[in-house]
């Protein structure tokens, strides 16, 4: 489903399903020391958030035009992309961290081991929405996602309903 004149239909744009998003990041450099993290976000999106805010976040591979995962936390969006991060680390064997399953899968996001995967994320602070209501909100994206694209993110729900295969990346 084509959604190139409807901007807030885009799941990759600045103002997808009324939400203002920050730019699109590369998550390695999101999660590298906070200093030099605090020198790469835009003035823009340094009020959104990043380091305090409960947030929802939103993870994309290179130039693929869809999603790989729609989330939500409790923490700052800094801290759970971290985490997410530290998985995709370990299913590449560059850290502490033990794999878990066929595609690496630590604290909810599994990717494919390819270690050249571009990996960016892009979130928006929700500080005012409890959990029940921000999980009921990454459901909403989630299904306004397959609305338009016709499928779940590829790795939301790792194992069930991926079109990818390990190595077609």
């Amino acid at each position: 489903m084509p959604f190139d004149n409807i901007p807030g239909h885009d799941p990759r744009g600045p103002y997808w399903q009324g939400f203002a998003w920050s730019h699109w990041y590369r998550l390695d450099e999101l999660c590298g020391p906070l200093k030099q993290v605090r020198l790469r976000v835009d003035p823009e999106d340094k009020d959104k958030g990043f380091e305090t805010d409960k947030a929802l976040y939103r993870i994309r591979l290179g130039r693929r035009r869809g999603l790989v995962y729609i989330g939500e936390t409790s923490a700052s969006a800094r801290t759970r992309l971290r985490t997410h991060y530290q998985g995709i680390r370990a299913a590449r064997g560059l850290n502490k961290y033990p794999q878990h399953g066929p595609l690496g899968w630590y604290k909810g996001l599994a990717l494919p081991r390819n270690a050249n995967l571009v990996i960016w994320a892009s979130w928006t602070p929700v500080p005012n929405l409890g959990k029940s209501d921000r999980r009921g909100v990454e459901a909403e994206l989630i299904a306004a996602y397959r609305a338009i694209m016709g499928k779940n993110p590829d790795y939301q729900w790792p194992g069930e309903d991926s079109d990818d295969e390990e190595g077609e990346w």
